[in-house]
């Protein structure tokens, strides 16, 4: 499958799309509302185009 058509990706891919680093992104997915998934407390993964717009609801409130 192409990573563009993927619904989910990992961290590393989340910190590819944003530019940020790993510590952040961790940050980021403990937030109320963040469409991640924890799976048995190691995998994680983000719903990408939730997360996009999550994202960019963020950047809006500043």
């Amino acid at each position: 499958m192409n990573k563009e058509n993927t619904i989910f990706i990992g961290i590393d891919e989340a910190c590819e799309i944003t530019g940020l680093g790993r510590n952040t992104m961790l940050d980021l997915v403990k937030m109320d509302g963040c469409p991640a998934i924890r799976f048995k407390k190691k995998k994680i993964s983000i719903n990408k185009q939730q997360f996009i717009e999550w994202l960019n609801s963020l950047t809006n409130k500043f």
